[in-house]
């Protein structure tokens, strides 16, 4: 049968398998028999066959061949597991695939790869939940007939420090003697302790662990659903068997099988065989309790043998338990069109089981997704609602194309309901990127990129290898530089392939190049879109019953299904679906308005586009008619509209556009608005996995609106100027104004929603909530890719309870809350910025400053957002402008954690401005911009006043900053007042800063200023600072000319002898540093130490005869180098102003004798003969 007209009540969310780091990823190499196992390194089975064909890796490394997830019964967190078979059955791979978890339990984000030397046989994995113990039992059979059982504890999922003592004990092998000679042809875990595999031969060889027990580790038994004498027919006869490939299997050969206790203390087994017969075995024994064929139909057996299945259809019975020794088994049939069947099972007190079909007169026919296709049944689940609500899902293949569709009734009336069925609306990929035209301000390959990259649409690797086959088509090779990220070498060889060329008059043909562009990156993108299809081979179908969560499990991505609200089944339906009258008429309104506004021309909507960017980020102060004016006028898109679109908006709304009323753009509003997620607390918050497949729900919800309402907001505006009378405008009878409002404050959400979801950045592994426990790993691998809402807004998103919780309605739910604008989960925009700032992305914080309102918080956010991007002046700009608010006790202060302002500065917001100014010195100062920290710290001084709390330490605090700001930028007037201004703030700071006032501004040639600076009360310490800056000095030449300015310092204030004393120590240097005899003036005796005595006389000289005298300390007699080494106290001796004069006139004599080569000889000279 065909779906037909079928309604779509569910919708696909894909969510890719690459992990967010490597750091994720854990290779295990699974021993043989005599080895143990070990940690293989992630990149050991990497190919270095350059020659390899791009796709066959990609399809050896990245597409499963066997895949499914198994959910356990009796442990949570982690529950569900995913394993896929990799790299042609040789790399078993398991992760966690929770949606929430408990709030105290780490997230398990690794991922396990176990590397086997022989293939994995096909259909020989099994998972199993131990009632005893808190581990995953997974039992592997490889090709060579040796049977691997994995005992994985949750904590190797989440920190491979706990991986790695456990290694030798995850795996025990061992090779069952009843497979000699023998083909598996599956693998069934009926519990723990017990695992069957079925034969070619019909066999079934039950293995049951000897816990405690090295050797044997299984005690094996063979059953079979035959005769004692069916080993040795087959032995001898071809008869009875189906060929497969080198082997001949026998019609019993069980091909599907699942096991359940039926609510009871005992398990039973449902198999599904060649021969078209369902089988109930019990595991214990290995006898057969019940045989009937699937379809009930009891026809003579030799002409129903004349029909058997096909060895590779695996997915044909399914067993729902429903309490009380009752259960229901579905199984499907694909004889004829493909039929259903259902049975009720009821377990005896003796172990029996009695088996009859709900309906004996009713055919259940398969119902496939059309006629016209060829549609293989792939899989199918069951489940029971709490309301007793019987649920399948049935999973149909062509070809790599799937589709799934839902049926739920009560199993009284499934035979009355058949035909109503439900579609699951599958996810599809964009066609093209927008169009660039000669009015879009950006780069036709921007909007290229931007599909292409969008996170959680294509996975790394298959843009890797579609970038590999397109080099190879164009000729260039493997020319990826590795420098480059993927964006860039995806640019840089598909732009590579157009040129910009000179039209026919001789200019540059922009239009042309644009277009050859757009082809590339078409040719490109198709490439892509190919290797996505390959990704897109469903492989299973499975139903958590639990959370009512149906997953379709693909090569290489897995697909949740979630229920479709209100608003979505209206999209997707359209006039197709049963409406009310009000949602007639708002669907009419949203038809109408993507019908019109989809015959625009791609010009006009890049005009209407950048209209409106103006209308959501830029603040106004117009009514809103006047925006709306404002947006007809410079929209325009009026021009391209023609009168055959205009006259269809007519037909469809009416004349005067009569069916648009206030009540239904209120219909569509609350559709969106009144959200109905649950107002319950959060208590489980999502896992990783459960974050990205949020943010893919965002993502399409963001894309659906934002069509709906962008062309509401087009027709809205064409509506209102489309009229002869005044009285017939649209205005006179529909608030237009507050309907523009509403329209645009979405838009804004939405567009906000859409940068949140679709940039990404690396985040800190250690400081996420994605945290995994290791300190094995490498330093490049400590971080994640992840979107900026998973980063910043994961802990406002979870569920209130993980037991049969609708999961998929609450995740649709969800995500329709966060897009509305009266949403209960809050983004703040501000508070975002402050995360990106922290984590070193300002560029991004600065993108987020169009969402920015004016308030203060926010402009102080913002002026970080500059101060971070060393943009000073408007950072300076925008923190004055909000320092009154975020100085007043009503700041938004509390709205901060710790993880965004340290304590220290989170105590300087909302207590006063001083503070708030202390805070912005402190800000400046770390970045060095001391213009800004003297501005501040002098803002902060002139608002402290007596009333202000803490007003002295303050003052202290900012007259110090003052002051060292001021050095570096040499402005000591500043310093100098800052200085005389600390002597009652903290005497014990004054005299350390007025050290370095003296040494900074000797030592960068600003004596004179120094001498003439005020220091009342402080003319002694400056002596004292000089003095000892003089005593330490012994480079007197070359160094900081600190006797200069101690001698002008002391003349300025009238200290003759102290001025004098200053030069004959500076005399006496000269004279051992040997510089001294250095001429000044050609031909007469001016050398440094004459004019140190001429200046020394001339101060000696000033003062009374009597007082003409100073004190004289001999240097050292041994110098090394510069430093003086002092043996002993020095010499001290009266030097008189005669003293003086008589040493000027030696050294005069001295020189005049240099100069005439007049040298004498004294006793004891040695003469060389």
């Amino acid at each position: 049968m065909d779906a037909g007209d079928l309604q779509f009540a569910f919708v696909e969310t894909r969510l890719n398998l690459e992990p967010s780091s490597l750091a994720n990823v854990v290779n295990i190499r699974v021993a043989s028999a005599n080895q143990s196992n070990s940690i293989a390194s992630a990149f050991s089975r990497r190919s270095d066959n350059r020659e390899t064909e791009a796709e066959t890796v990609f399809d050896h490394k990245n597409l499963a061949k066997a895949a499914s997830i198994y959910h356990r019964k009796h442990h949570e967190t982690p529950r569900g597991f995913l394993w896929r078979l990799l790299e042609n059955n040789t790399i078993l791979s398991i992760r966690a695939v929770d949606i929430a978890q408990s709030g105290g339990a780490a997230d398990a984000t690794l991922i396990i790869n176990f590397i086997f030397n022989t293939p994995i046989a096909p259909n020989c994995v099994a998972l199993a939940d131990p009632e005893d113990l808190d581990a995953l039992l997974v039992f592997v059979l490889d090709q060579a007939n040796c049977l691997h059982t994995f005992s994985l504890r949750p904590d190797i999922f989440r920190r491979k420090s706990s991986l790695e003592p456990a290694i030798d004990d995850l795996c025990r092998s061992y090779t069952p003697s009843g497979l000699s000679g023998k083909l598996a042809h599956r693998l069934t875990a009926v519990n723990a302790d017990q695992v069957l595999i079925a034969l070619h031969d019909g066999g079934l060889l039950r293995l049951d662990r000897n816990r405690g027990h090295d050797h044997p580790y299984f005690t094996e038994s063979m059953t079979n659903a035959q005769s004692w004498n069916y080993g040795v027919r087959n032995l001898f006869s071809r008869a009875n068997t189906v060929k497969f490939g080198k082997w001949n299997l026998d019609y019993s050969t069980v091909i599907d099988a699942q096991t359940s206790n039926l609510d009871t203390e005992q398990d039973y087994l449902f198999t599904i065989s060649l021969d078209h017969r369902m089988r109930v075995w019990d595991p214990k024994t290995g006898t057969i309790i019940q045989a009937v064929d699937m379809l009930n139909d009891e026809s003579d057996a030799q002409e129903a043998k004349k029909w058997t299945l096909d060895p590779t259809h695996t997915n044909l019975v399914r067993v729902l338990n429903v309490g009380g020794g009752r259960g229901v088994v579905t199984v499907y049939s694909p004889k004829g069109m493909g039929q259903f069947n259902f049975w009720k099972v009821t377990a005896l007190e003796d172990g029996s089981v009695v088996m009859k079909p709900f309906f004996t007169d009713f055919v259940f026919e398969a119902v496939s997704p059309s006629v016209s296709d060829s549609w293989t049944m792939a899989d199918f689940a069951i489940g029971l609602q709490e309301n007793d609500s019987f649920d399948i899902w049935v999973l149909w293949k062509n070809n790599t194309t799937y589709r799934v569709m839902h049926h739920s009734s009560q199993v009284a009336a499934l035979s009355a309901t058949w035909n109503n069925w439900e579609l699951v609306r599958s996810y599809s990929l964009p066609t093209t990127a927008t169009r660039s035209g000669p009015c879009d301000p950006a780069d036709p390959t921007e909007g290229w990129l931007q599909l292409l990259m969008r996170p959680g649409r294509f996975t790394r690797a298959t843009l890797e290898t579609a970038l590999a086959i397109y080099e190879r088509s164009i000729g260039t090779g493997l020319v990826q530089q590795r420098s480059k990220n993927l964006a860039e070498s995806i640019c840089s060889v598909v732009s590579s392939t157009a040129a910009l060329e000179r039209n026919t008059s001789g200019g540059m043909d922009y239009e042309q190049f644009r277009t050859a562009t757009d082809t590339h990156w078409k040719r490109f993108y198709r490439l892509v879109t190919e290797l996505d299809k390959q990704r897109g081979d469903a492989l299973s179908l499975v139903y958590d019953s639990r959370c009512d969560m149906p997953w379709i499990v693909c090569a290489d991505y897995i697909s949740a299904i979630r229920e479709c609200n209100g608003f979505e089944r209206l999209y997707w339906n359209g006039t197709n679906s049963s409406l009310t009258s009000d949602d007639a008429e708002a669907m009419n309104l949203l038809g109408t308005a993507m019908d019109f506004v989809g015959s625009f021309p791609e010009n006009f909507l890049q005009t209407c586009n950048a209209v409106l960017r103006s209308e959501l980020y830029e603040e106004t102060t117009k009514s809103e008619m006047d925006r709306i004016q404002y947006f007809y006028e410079k929209a325009a898109f009026w021009r391209g509209i023609a009168e055959d679109d205009c006259a269809l908006v007519v037909e469809k709304l009416g004349q005067n556009f009569t069916n648009v009323t206030n009540e239904v753009y209120n219909n569509i509003f609350a559709h969106i608005l009144s959200s109905k997620a649950s107002e319950a607390p959060a208590r489980f918050p999502l896992t990783s996995i459960g974050r990205k497949l949020m943010v893919n729900i965002v993502q399409d919800n963001v894309d659906m609106f934002w069509i709906i309402f962008f062309t509401q907001l087009i027709l809205l505006v064409h509506m209102e100027f489309e009229w002869e009378d005044e009285e017939d405008a649209l205005h006179q009878r529909v608030t237009i104004g507050s309907v523009y409002s509403q329209t645009i404050d979405i838009l804004r959400r939405l567009a906000l929603l859409k940068w949140l979801t679709q940039t990404e950045m690396n985040v800190s592994v250690h400081g996420s909530s994605e945290r995994v426990e290791d300190d094995s790993r490498k330093p490049g691998e400590e971080i994640h890719l992840a979107t900026n809402l998973e980063a910043y807004l994961s802990k406002d998103l979870g569920v209130s309870t993980l037991n049969h919780e609708p999961m998929g309605l609450s995740l649709t739910e969800m995500a329709a809350s966060l897009c509305a604008p009266d949403s209960t989960v809050t983004i703040s925009v501000p508070l975002v910025q402050m995360h990106l700032i922290k984590d070193d992305r300002p560029d991004m914080a600065l993108e987020l400053a169009s969402f920015s309102d004016q308030e203060p918080f926010s402009v102080y956010v913002l002026g970080r957002t500059h101060l971070a991007l060393r943009d000073f002046t408007t950072a300076a700009s925008l923190l004055r402008k909000a320092a009154v608010g975020m100085s007043s006790e009503n700041a938004e202060i509390v709205h901060m954690n710790a993880n965004l302002l340290a304590d220290a500065e989170a105590s300087l917001l909302g207590h006063g401005i001083a503070k708030y100014y202390n805070h912005l010195v402190t800000l400046f100062e770390k970045h060095k911009a001391y213009s800004y920290v003297l501005e501040f710290a002098q803002l902060a001084i002139s608002m402290i006043f007596p009333t202000t709390a803490d007003g002295a330490q303050i003052r202290s605090e900012m007259l110090s900053r003052l002051f060292n700001a001021s050095l570096v930028l040499s402005r000591f007037d500043a310093a100098h007042s800052a200085l005389l201004a600390l002597r009652e703030a903290n005497p014990a700071l004054q005299k350390a800063c007025l050290a370095r006032l003296v040494e900074r501004m000797s030592e960068t040639c600003h004596s004179s200023e120094l001498v003439s600076l005020p220091f009342p009360g402080l003319t002694a310490a400056v002596d004292d600072v000089l003095s000892a800056k003089c005593r330490s000095t012994l480079d007197v030449v070359s160094g900081p000319a600190y006797h200069q300015v101690l001698y002008a310092w002391r003349i300025r204030h009238n200290d003759y002898r102290g001025a004098a004393s200053v030069l004959l120590d500076r005399i006496h240097k000269l004279q051992r540093s040997g510089e001294g005899d250095r001429f000044l003036a050609e031909g007469v005796t001016d050398t440094p130490i004459t004019r140190q005595y001429l200046l020394l006389i001339n101060a000696l000289s000033c003062v009374d005869r009597k007082q003409a005298w100073i004190f004289s300390e001999e240097l050292p007699a041994s110098l090394d180098g510069r430093t003086a080494v002092v043996v002993g106290e020095p010499k001290r001796k009266v030097v008189t102003l005669a003293d003086v004069r008589k040493q000027y006139q030696l050294e005069l004599d001295r020189i005049a004798a240099i100069q005439s080569n007049d040298f004498g000889f004294e006793e004891g000279d040695v003469m060389e003969p």
